[in-house]
């Protein structure tokens, strides 16, 4: 009786064993490992946000490659230019997928970091920002949806948003064709209306590839609409993946250029 009585404890024993290693393993991090001194920091960072009455505004983005751009105002809502921005990015959960980056000044107290967001859904954004003497400590949350399907130009017309701009281009025939005449029509508006004196132009080219240029250079052709022509050279390699690069110049704005994909038939 008394072995079966011991083995009996001994089993028991090894269960509650067991049962702390299982639990050691699992076990979670402490969320915030100083409770005092967070709640110090945090009173700090709001007490300068009072002070100084800065605030941030986060431009609409998408998940992918780009940039993640910002504007800072003061307490009377003025554009705050000259400061100096360092931008820390994470999943407001857990701090997942967190990377930090300095931001670059634009103009209207504008800023911009070359970096973005990695993945659709909440993210947290830390802004330090330093100007002069002035520190403050500025966070927001945003929801950032999935970038939306490339535009293939040889299914249709397809538009992208250059300095302020929307231009919608169009090649014709569809799909286009090596050796062939290839025609090029946009159109440009800035707050709906067509825009006029614009220098629109496209070049056609290969990733990865030296090909011989070939670039539209549009006139004008209405209001709001350019035209031009181009001619796509046939690949050696038997490659048919080509790239458009839309640049666009017009008045008092910086130039920009975005880049759009087609296939060429043979």
């Amino acid at each position: 009786m008394k072995p079966v009585i011991a083995l009996a404890v001994l089993a028991a024993l090894g269960a509650v064993g067991g049962t702390i290693w299982i639990g050691s393993l699992v076990r979670e991090d402490t969320v915030v490992a100083q409770p005092y001194e967070e709640g110090l920091e945090y009173d700090r960072e709001r007490r300068g946000r009072e002070a100084l009455g800065w605030s941030v505004e986060v431009a609409p983005a998408v998940a992918g490659p780009g940039a993640l751009a910002f504007a800072l105002r003061d307490g009377a809502g003025r554009p705050l230019d000259g400061a100096e921005v360092a931008l820390t990015v994470g999943r407001p959960d857990s701090g997942r997928g967190q990377w930090t980056a300095a931001a670059r000044p634009r103009e209207g107290g504008g800023y911009a970091a070359d970096r973005a967001f990695p993945a659709p859904g909440p993210w947290e954004i830390r802004f330090d920002v330093r100007r002069g003497t002035d520190r403050v400590r500025l966070t927001r949350t945003v929801d950032v949806p999935a970038a939306a399907p490339a535009c293939d130009l040889a299914a249709g017309p397809c538009t992208v948003e250059l300095g302020g701009a929307a231009v919608t281009l169009e090649l014709s025939p569809r799909p286009p064709r090596a050796l062939a005449e290839l025609r090029v029509l946009a159109d440009v508006r800035a707050g709906g209306a067509p825009l006029d004196g614009a220098e629109l132009s496209v070049r056609f080219g290969m990733k990865g590839m030296e090909m011989f240029p070939a670039e539209a250079r549009l006139a004008p052709a209405g209001p709001g609409r350019y035209r031009g022509q181009a001619v796509l050279v046939r690949c050696p390699s038997g490659r048919t993946d080509w790239t458009a690069t839309v640049s666009l110049a017009r008045p008092g704005a910086p130039g920009a250029t975005a880049e759009l994909g087609f296939k060429a038939a043979e």
